[in-house]
C-alpha cells in the first residue's frame, strides 16, 4: 500500500499512516505545505471509460489523463466540490 498526502504534519502523518497500514510511503516530489488535504484516488481498470463516466456525469475533468510513477489518473471536481482522481496500473 503506498499514499500521497500533503498536510502541515507530513513527517508525522507519513510515519503514523505506514506504521497502522502496514505499508510504506513513497514520496513523489515536494509537497506544498499548504496544498490541502490528501487527493482521494479511486482505482479503476479502465481509466478512459471512467473518465467518460465521470465527464458525462457532469463533473468537471479538472486534469486529463496523464502519466506518473505506478500509472496513469485523471483528476476531477464531483458534486458538491470535492476533488478526487481515478488511476490505474500500468
Amino acid at each position: 500500500m503506498s499514499q500521497s498526502l500533503a498536510c502541515r504534519t507530513c513527517q508525522r502523518r507519513r510515519r503514523s499512516s505506514a506504521t497502522c497500514s502496514g505499508g510504506t510511503f513513497t514520496e513523489y516530489g515536494v509537497h506544498d505545505e499548504e496544498a490541502g488535504p490528501p487527493l482521494v484516488t479511486l482505482k479503476t481498470d479502465d481509466l478512459e471509460g471512467a473518465l467518460g463516466k465521470v465527464s458525462e456525469a457532469g463533473s468537471e475533468i479538472t486534469q486529463g489523463i496523464f502519466e506518473f510513477p505506478g500509472g496513469r489518473r485523471f483528476h476531477f471536481t464531483a458534486s458538491g466540490g470535492v476533488k478526487l482522481a481515478a488511476w490505474t496500473e500500468d
